[in-house]
C-alpha cells in the first residue's frame, strides 16, 4: 500500500506540475504580445487593467498567471481578456491546447482515483522494487530507464492482448 502511494503522489504531482509549468509559460507569453505591442491602446494590458507595465514585476506576473489560469480551468472570468489579433490567437491557441492538457489530466488523474486492479497494483510494486534495486545497487541510469521501458512495454503487451 506504501508503493501505491508512493506512486500516486508522484503521478499527482506530476500532473499539478505540468499544469504550473504550462500557465506560467501561457502567461509569459501573454505578457510578452502586449509588450511587444508596447502596450499601445489595443492590447490587453491598455484596455484590462491600464499601466501593469508601470508595476512591479511580480504585480505583472500574478496578473498574468491569473488570466493563464482562469483560461486554464475554463473559468474565464472575462476581467482580462485578448484584446489585439496577436493576443487573440495566441488564446485561441491556449484555449485548443488547454482541451488536450485536460483531458490529459482529468483521465490520469481518474485512472488514479479508481480502484487499480490487482494485476496493475502488482506491476506498479514490481516497477518500484526494481526501480529501488537499481538505485541501491548503482546500476547505470541508462541502463535503469532501458529495464523500466521494457517492464513498461510487456505489461502494455500483457494487458492488451485479447
Amino acid at each position: 500500500k506504501n508503493q501505491f502511494c508512493n506512486f500516486t503522489l508522484i503521478s499527482v504531482s506530476k500532473y499539478f506540475t505540468m499544469a504550473f509549468y504550462y500557465g506560467h509559460v501561457s502567461a509569459c507569453i501573454f505578457f510578452e504580445l502586449a509588450r511587444i505591442d508596447d502596450f499601445r491602446s489595443s492590447t490587453w494590458v491598455s484596455i484590462c487593467s491600464p499601466g501593469l507595465q508601470n508595476r512591479p514585476v511580480s504585480v505583472q506576473y500574478l496578473t498574468s498567471i491569473y488570466w493563464a489560469f482562469t483560461t486554464l480551468t475554463t473559468v474565464g472570468y472575462g476581467d482580462i481578456s485578448p484584446q489585439a489579433d496577436s493576443e487573440r490567437v495566441w488564446g485561441t491557441i491556449y484555449m485548443v491546447i488547454n482541451l488536450g492538457l485536460n483531458a490529459y489530466i482529468l483521465g490520469n488523474m481518474t485512472a488514479l482515483a479508481s480502484k487499480p486492479d490487482s494485476e496493475t497494483h502488482q506491476f506498479r510494486q514490481q516497477l518500484d522494487d526494481v526501480s529501488v534495486f537499481m538505485k541501491q545497487n548503482n546500476i547505470p541510469i541508462a541502463l535503469r530507464a532501458q529495464v523500466i521501458q521494457f517492464m513498461q512495454l510487456q505489461y502494455k503487451m500483457k494487458t492488451t492482448k485479447g
